[in-house]
């Protein structure tokens, strides 16, 4: 029977519930690739800029990137500040973009600033190392198949 006191627990379960999913979604921690190399994204090319670029995530320490460079970061929560300045030889600053983006999910691992210096709609886009890892455990299933196959079926076979 719900009373007045199970319904308070019950309500009390509900809020604790919510905030910890709230907690988890606003204090994670990602790690995410910086990339300064050409990228095409929805069959539009974004060329990087030739010039030393200047990076700040979330007001933290600026990232330089010379073009055909890649770094990584640490950014905690779902929405993130981004400042880049390009620079020219000297080190002076001749052009700055202010912005924001959220993290859209696990995949996507990396910001390139060629996408976001030209206006692309997300600046984040799948990350090469998560495919190559991915790619990398199919090769090795593959070949742990073809090398201990007849093995594993003649235990198989013999077991029964």
């Amino acid at each position: 029977m719900l009373n007045r006191r199970n319904g308070f627990r019950i309500g009390l379960l509900i809020v604790l519930i919510l905030f910890g999913v709230y907690l988890f979604t606003s204090g994670r921690q990602h790690q995410m690739f910086v990339d300064n190399m050409a990228v095409e994204i929805d069959g539009k090319a974004y060329a990087p800029e030739q010039a030393t670029v200047r990076a700040f995530f979330d007001a933290n320490e600026a990232m330089e990137l010379a073009s055909g460079d890649r770094d990584v970061t640490q950014v905690v929560g779902q929405g993130h500040t981004v400042r880049i300045e390009v620079l020219n030889e000297s080190g002076d600053v001749v052009k700055t973009l202010d912005g924001d983006f959220k993290w859209i999910s696990g995949k996507k691992g990396m910001f390139s600033i060629p996408a976001f210096l030209g206006g692309a709609p997300s600046a984040m886009i799948d990350s090469p190392a998560r495919n190559s890892v991915r790619l990398k455990k199919h090769v090795v299933s593959a070949m742990t198949m073809l090398l201990r196959g007849p093995q594993l079926r003649a235990r198989f076979c013999y077991s029964r």
